[in-house]
């Protein structure tokens, strides 16, 4: 049986993938990043739910710190430094989730 790990926030994307992939004959394995401290509670409750009614596996990954250090430090220095920001979401390493990259101002670009 083939795997898959999928990332679930409890709305009707994430859901609806889970239960195709569910179907397909794939075992399911839901994940669910807490990325702000204090608020794993609510993050968590609606993917939990889901996948507890799909009868698939669901783990919770805390990034907070990651996230922080990576996504929102950079974030607030380039903004002061006045580069636009530009936030690129990586899944090839769990561990290293979020990149961020910037570029001046005067360039347009859209993603």
């Amino acid at each position: 049986m083939k795997s898959v790990l999928l990332g679930m926030s409890g709305g009707v994307d994430s859901s609806v993938a889970a239960a195709l992939l569910k179907q397909e004959g794939y075992q399911v394995i839901g994940i669910t990043m807490v990325l702000i401290p204090n608020n794993e509670e609510e993050t968590v409750k609606d993917a939990k739910t889901v996948a507890d009614f799909l009868g698939i596996e669901h783990r919770v990954l805390h990034l907070e710190e990651e996230f922080r250090n990576k996504v929102i430090l950079p974030f607030i220095d380039s903004y002061q430094e006045e580069v636009l920001p530009i936030l690129v979401f990586c899944v090839m390493n769990i561990l290293n989730l979020v990149r961020c990259i910037s570029m001046p101002k005067k360039m347009v670009s859209i993603i």
